[in-house]
């Protein structure tokens, strides 16, 4: 199911942020860093609770988070 991310989504969020970081990463180390993050969870939040900036998450029916677009 895709629906609109909430707060409580966040901590997955970051995990799916993170795995795509890894992946510039290795395609181009010269570009990206190997850790961080591209947002804080602050700045996650700020975009979650601003309806003109959705985030939409895709939820299986376990209630797992396998993907995101902003």
């Amino acid at each position: 199911m895709i629906r609109l991310a909430k707060t409580e989504d966040i901590p997955r969020v970051q995990e799916l942020l993170k795995q795509i970081l890894i992946v510039h990463h290795q395609v181009r180390p010269d570009i990206f860093k190997s850790e961080g993050s591209k947002f804080t969870n602050a700045e996650l939040k700020a975009v979650i609770n601003d309806s003109t900036k959705p985030i939409f998450v895709y939820e299986d029916e376990n209630g797992c988070i396998l993907g995101h677009i902003f």
